[in-house]
């Protein structure tokens, strides 16, 4: 009987060029799909939940959120070790121009809980903001957002840096500010039925994946087919690709997950977690 392929998933991002390499290699593409979720962490989330997908790469604080609230999945491994630049955004016919002008933030998000979403909250707690009922808007993904602030041009959009860039290039968007997340950007998940049932499959494939980012780190010269598969300028993708640290280990230190939980915790999003709580987040055998 013909084993099942592999379902993963991950943003239509740069960050996911290892992926798209593994899965039009010959010894993997009958073993694997790989789909392109534009909703990002929250839309995935969704789709472990239902079972429609096997493994996905989410943003770390979203992955934790979403465990913590009952997915049936774990963390597996860091993808990518460097922190996300986050852009701070408005539309251009907006009249902020910087961030001493907001007084009563509006975020836009692809969805609560998902990236777009905790890095606003994160965001805010750092700028002693007060959040009420309208202080989200729910957009489903970039798209969305650039709907929604053409009609609303003072809300605020928080998405990674450089894959909004081509919008502030042509002066749609306007970026006021940047946020550094405050750890690894991207982990590894997968549905824990999976890991019960095919773990040397599992392993085999994050091995894959890690070996193809070493590949590309390692020739310079991909920065140029990487800009060409995701629309960005050469110049940007240069200066990201020096920056980016994709992850060569699948081990975990269990103090940075319970650091994502506590902000999390800190600003609503969770309630507070013990080390036994946040012990099923992670797979067992990746963690130190």
């Amino acid at each position: 009987m013909a084993i099942n392929k592999i379902r993963c998933a991950g943003v239509p991002e740069h960050f996911c060029y290892p992926w798209r390499m593994v899965s039009r290699d010959s010894s993997w593409s009958a073993a694997m799909t790989w789909t392109e979720f534009p909703g990002g962490t929250g839309a995935m989330s969704a789709a472990l939940r239902n079972g429609e997908i096997d493994v996905a790469v989410l943003l770390t604080e979203g992955a934790v959120a979403e465990i913590l609230k009952g997915n049936p999945s774990s963390i597996y491994s860091y993808y990518v070790d460097s922190p996300l630049n986050w852009g701070v955004h408005v539309n251009s016919a907006s009249h902020i121009s910087s961030v001493a002008d907001i007084e009563q933030p509006q975020f836009a998000i692809s969805r609560f809980n998902s990236g777009s979403h905790l890095m606003a909250f994160l965001y805010c707690r750092d700028h002693a903001w007060e959040l009420n009922d309208r202080s989200f808007e729910v957009v489903n993904n970039l798209d969305g957002a650039r709907q929604s602030m053409r009609e609303h041009t003072d809300q605020l959009f928080m998405w990674e840096k450089f894959t909004t860039k081509p919008w502030v290039d042509s002066g749609e968007f306007r970026r006021i500010d940047e946020y550094i997340g405050p750890w690894s950007s991207f982990v590894i998940v997968v549905r824990n039925e999976m890991l019960t049932e095919r773990p040397t499959d599992i392993k085999a494939l994050v091995a894959a994946v890690q070996s193809a980012a070493s590949h590309i780190k390692a020739h310079p010269r991909r920065v140029d087919a990487i800009a060409r598969a995701y629309g960005l300028d050469v110049d940007d993708a240069k200066t990201w690709f020096e920056n980016v640290r994709w992850s060569r280990s699948t081990l975990i230190d269990r103090s940075d997950i319970k650091k994502v939980a506590q902000s999390l915790a800190e600003v609503g999003v969770l309630n507070e977690t013990d080390d036994a709580a946040l012990a099923q987040v992670l797979f067992s055998s990746t963690t130190v």
